[in-house]
């Protein structure tokens, strides 16, 4: 039968990684935003990403995944994939989140900028200047009494608009936004110009103590290689930079690697939203640092082998993973994903399968060793370690990560197939040219069949990039109905966009457009083990998901499979996950009757369980310090068991876990 996708939301796409070239796997982090951002960004204006274009680091690190905040400058969190992995071995997914301290935006350092805006006759385009100005007006309301504050404009030569002065003396600000919004776009780029101009300006007030920053905001076109060599120049006197990319025209690449230079952030503005969020609330995560040469090393098992990693610079030595970071922000928060493949064991048990050690410098200059951190699974011959993610933040960031790999897929081989139409083109114009050659001789004649062949590789290739559009498409919403929280808005929307794009390029007409767009229904994945022994495994490992937290009540809401009668599937789930409920220590396990009570005075079902809200009311009522929900779902060749660990208190997932089974068992 056919489901929904909120009838499917049990169903785990396995992350598949597609594995890059080391050197392809670059710099990314929350300093450098541009990807998410600047995808949507593009597939609006109705275009497919360039391949090059999709930074995998950048997507990944683009999210919140709301690390826990720190007692110090940051701290550092280990996750994997799964709590329990299978001594047969099996691939496994590290995230390394940090998280930067959350100070009022009040109590910061003094603020010693320059906004440096880019007039030349390139920012007259789409979403530039314009953009620019909005930009400004935003920053400058941002601003403190005690801050500072200079405003540069260049194209071929530079010009100050405001000399460095605090917030306090600006008395005209209505008159300093309409110079700044009569600035016309014109000339040639000349970023050298307004670069020395900004930072002699940051010079002028510059203390050890203050946050001193140059802030670029420009399309980044033009030749700025000298631009490189005076940002190093400054970053080394203590002025870092940090760049703003706006406009469909834009030299990503530069503006990131003027970033790096001077130690900064880089943003790509793309919609009006993101803009405000820039130069209001975020500001601080942008211009901000709390520590400096950040070195962390991942010490993977021995045994372990390393199938790639996404998140920043890296080398690798043996079984030790490098990686560095120029600097920390204010409230930033970084992400380290590494995929490995766990060896076989023999014994079961807990096992430590990475530790992390991380030296940095605090913006005073001392430098400061972290006690180091170890992740450790339990070894056991579970069949459920080899399914989907469990861990609710990895299960985001793996799902983010499938996606920026797909988003590069489909823009390789769409313009692999644009290129082929190129060339096409090129030969029908040649064979139209020999119209006068006899026709058995004619160009037309000659590669008439290949023609054909091509033509329909090219619309094979069209079909695959919206198979995979569609596909993401749904894996994003099952991400997004498992967790109950919105995920990857400006992803959905690129692929949304896909499929429109592709389907009339395939002219597939409106009527099956849409129903691709409304189809929500996720093909179930390989089925191993059985049934017994999968469940087993599911509810293992969704208590695992209580490690580490303090003792309490815990409510089983059981495992919900429709309207009808409990079936002997259902039983069996519930009659597990109670035996197993009643086993743990520290823990006080709320029997039936109470929750069928609170079920009844609240007038909830046990099908709307899974909405995390409604789920936590009823744990209010309970008292129940911790959640357990599941669902149970038939699909057409297979069934679905899904549960979820609620934690009250804080209304965090704790875990996620599903079994896939056959009919038969």
């Amino acid at each position: 039968m056919k489901l929904g996708l909120r009838s499917t939301l049990t169903v785990i796409i396995p992350v598949v990684v597609l594995l890059l070239p080391s050197t392809l796997l670059g710099a990314g982090g929350a300093e450098e935003e541009a990807g998410s951002d600047r995808g949507a960004y593009v597939a609006e204006q109705g275009r497919i990403i360039q391949p090059e274009e999709i930074d995998i680091g950048s997507y990944v690190a683009s999210v919140d995944y709301g690390y826990p905040d720190p007692s110090g400058d940051f701290g550092v969190t280990l996750y994997s994939g799964h709590r329990q992995v299978s001594t047969a071995g099996q691939e496994e997914i590290i995230q390394v989140g940090i998280q930067g301290r959350r100070t009022p935006f009040e109590e910061l350092p003094v603020l010693n900028l320059s906004f440096v805006i880019d007039s030349s006759g390139s920012m007259s385009e789409k979403d530039k200047i314009e953009w620019a100005k909005e930009a400004f007006d935003l920053f400058l309301g941002r601003l403190r009494r005690q801050d500072i504050l200079s405003v540069v404009i260049f194209s071929e030569e530079a010009e100050v608009l405001l000399e460095a002065t605090r917030a306090e003396n600006i008395r005209d600000r209505k008159g300093l936004r309409d110079r700044v919004h009569a600035v016309l776009a014109e000339g040639r780029s000349n970023p050298e110009t307004g670069l020395v101009a900004a930072y002699a300006q940051v010079q002028r007030n510059y203390r050890p103590q203050h946050v001193n920053r140059v802030l670029l905001i420009s399309d980044g076109l033009g030749s700025p290689e000298k631009a490189l060599e005076i940002v190093q120049r400054y970053q080394k006197q203590g002025i870092s930079l940090s760049t703003i990319s706006v406009g469909m025209n834009c030299d990503l690449n530069m503006m990131k690697k003027l970033s790096k230079k001077g130690t900064g952030s880089s943003r790509f503005i793309s919609n009006p939203e993101k803009m405000v969020e820039i130069f209001s609330t975020d500001l601080d995560r942008m211009v901000v640092p709390i520590a400096y040469d950040l070195a962390l090393e991942l010490e993977l098992t021995r045994g372990t082998e390393l199938l790639g990693t996404w998140g920043y610079n890296h080398r690798v030595s043996g079984n030790t993973i490098h990686y560095t970071l120029p600097a920390l922000h204010h409230r930033d928060y970084e992400t380290i994903l590494v995929q490995v493949r766990l060896p076989p064991r023999q014994v079961r048990g807990r096992t430590e399968i990475a530790r992390l050690k991380l030296t940095y410098t605090d913006r005073a200059g001392a430098q400061h060793t972290m006690k180091p951190i170890s992740l450790s699974v339990d070894y056991t011959d579970s069949s459920i370690a080899a399914g989907g993610i469990s861990d609710p933040t990895v299960l985001k960031a793996g799902t983010m990560l499938h996606t920026a790999h797909g988003l590069e897929a489909i823009g390789f081989l769409y313009y692999l197939s644009q290129k082929t139409a190129q060339g096409m083109a090129r030969i029908n114009k040649l064979s139209w040219h020999a119209t006068d050659v006899p026709q058995e001789g004619r160009i037309e004649t000659a590669v008439a069949s290949e023609k054909m062949e091509t033509t329909a590789a090219i619309r094979a290739n069209k079909q695959r990039c919206l198979d995979l559009a569609e596909a993401l498409k749904k894996e994003i919403g099952n991400t997004h109905l498992r967790l109950d929280e919105e995920t990857f808005p400006e992803e959905l929307a690129i692929v949304r966009k896909y499929i429109e794009i592709l389907g009339r390029e395939l002219r597939l007409g409106a009527p099956v457009i849409s129903r691709m767009l409304a189809d929500e229904e996720i093909q179930a994945r390989e089925i191993t083990g059985g049934a017994h022994k999968q469940l087993t495994d599911l509810v293992e490992e969704l208590t695992l998901g209580l490690e580490g937290l303090p003792g309490g009540s815990i409510a089983f809401f059981g495992f919900s499979s429709g309207e009808g009668e409990v079936t002997s599937l259902q039983f069996t789930a519930d009659r597990i996950a109670r035996t197993r409920l009643s086993e743990l220590r520290d823990f006080r396990f709320i029997g039936e009757p109470a929750i069928s009570q609170a079920l009844a005075q609240l007038e909830v079902s046990p099908q709307s369980l899974l909405d995390n809200t409604i789920a936590l009311k009823v744990g209010t009522a309970l008292n129940a310090d911790y959640l357990l929900v599941g669902r149970i779902v038939e699909m057409s060749s297979s069934i679905v068991v899904f549960g979820k660990l609620l934690d009250r208190r804080s209304g965090a997932v704790r875990s996620v876990a599903q079994a896939l089974l056959a009919k038969e068992d």
